[in-house]
């Protein structure tokens, strides 16, 4: 009996002994964890920048493309001032009408 005694209090020791270096572990783990999060975080907030960086590039894209057309649609059909509104004011009103068959711009 006492050495059956002895034997669990040997185990239970080295339980103990071991229960350190799990802690230690798991702090350890925790913090790597911790720390990721943190760089999903940031990498996300700087894709959310950039997303919005090239959509204002393709808004100013496209507001270039009207410009040219309409000026390239002058050019092209010898447009003059015949009309009673500024020729690029209203070609940029209509080019600007959605489609009646898709109802797209």
């Amino acid at each position: 009996m006492i050495r059956t005694i002895g034997k669990k209090g040997k185990r239970f020791r080295l339980k103990l002994q071991s229960t350190p270096t799990v802690l230690s572990e798991h702090k350890h783990t925790k913090n790597k964890l911790y720390n990721a999060n943190q760089q999903i975080k940031q990498l996300k907030v700087q894709c959310d920048h950039y997303l919005d960086d090239m959509e204002k590039k393709n808004d100013n894209n496209d507001d270039e493309l009207l410009a040219l057309t309409i000026q390239d649609s002058i050019k092209n059909e010898l447009l003059s001032s015949t009309l009673l509104i500024n020729t690029e004011q209203y070609l940029s009103l209509v080019l600007q009408q959605p489609c009646d068959f898709c109802e797209e711009k």
